[in-house]
């Protein structure tokens, strides 16, 4: 689920250069925020993602998903300010590889290879399969999607077996990859359409959309959900100091998740913790 200014340039005072006449003391550095000395603005980072609620919504809503609130929860308190903006996801990926975008939010290594990544995710995923209501079918293995049009989010990826099948599935025309900044709403108008029959989608996304979309609650069912995976935060290699984001990233996740706020803001969004692998 994809340029934009750079990043602020840290402000660094000088400090005046002083002839020392006889008897005069060295001069005397402020520390940084006291008298005399404005504090260092933050520096921004741009965090992209499509949209993806609960983990990340709609920008500059009242709540923007448990994912970025985490993000900024970590990263302020180091001296960060992160701006968020919902792009396509293949778009995210590509902005980010160039130098367009700083973050990418709930990407995996295997989706980005070019991009950095920390050891603390921020969230974990439940795959489903939701197929049209009325069509009769049962997860058996990945092989009992043969006879169903898959919908899927062009860029996504769910597990190395399922990803060998859809780009097999794909080529026989079976498979439908959807873009946009608002993915879930092309997977469900997919099959509203009659141009799949199922759509794979995580499960805590898909559920929190169906609650307050009863239309589209009666147009799919659940047919089973299957074990997920981590997500996290993937740092630009082109963002100036990457590897140190990505340190800090670790820091304020690590501390967040020790004292429990984690799991608190989660459950503030209506998802049950998950386990950090």
């Amino acid at each position: 689920m994809l340029g934009r200014p750079s990043p602020l340039k840290t402000l660094w005072a000088t400090v005046p250069l002083l002839v020392a006449g006889c008897g005069t003391s060295p001069p005397r550095l402020e520390p940084e925020g006291s008298a005399g000395l404005p504090p260092r603005p933050p520096r921004t980072l741009l965090a992209v993602s499509d949209e993806w609620w609960p983990y990340v919504g709609p920008t500059g809503a009242e709540r923007e998903g448990f994912v970025m609130d985490l993000v900024r929860r970590a990263l302020e308190p180091q001296g960060y300010a992160v701006r968020l903006e919902i792009r396509p996801w293949t778009r995210c990926l590509l902005d980010a590889e160039q130098g367009r975008a700083d973050l990418v939010l709930c990407a995996v290594p295997e989706e980005a290879p070019g991009l950095l990544f920390g050891a603390e995710p921020v969230g974990g995923t439940e795959r489903g399969v939701y197929v049209r209501r009325g069509l009769r079918w049962s997860y058996q293995g990945v092989s009992s999607w043969r006879p169903l049009r898959l919908a899927v989010v062009e860029g996504y990826r769910y597990h190395p077996e399922f990803d060998a099948f859809l780009e097999e599935h794909r080529r026989r025309g079976r498979v439908l990859a959807v873009r946009g900044e608002k993915p879930l709403e092309r997977l469900i108008a997919a099959v509203r359409t009659g141009r799949a029959d199922a759509v794979l989608e995580n499960a805590i996304v898909m559920r929190a959309h169906l609650q307050v979309h009863p239309k589209d609650a009666e147009l799919l069912r659940e047919a089973a959900t299957l074990p997920g995976h981590a997500v996290y935060v993937a740092v630009s290699p082109k963002t100036p100091n990457a590897r140190d984001v990505v340190a800090a990233l670790d820091r304020g996740l690590a501390g967040l998740r020790r004292t429990g706020e984690t799991d608190r803001l989660m459950r503030s969004y209506g998802v049950e913790p998950f386990e950090a692998p």
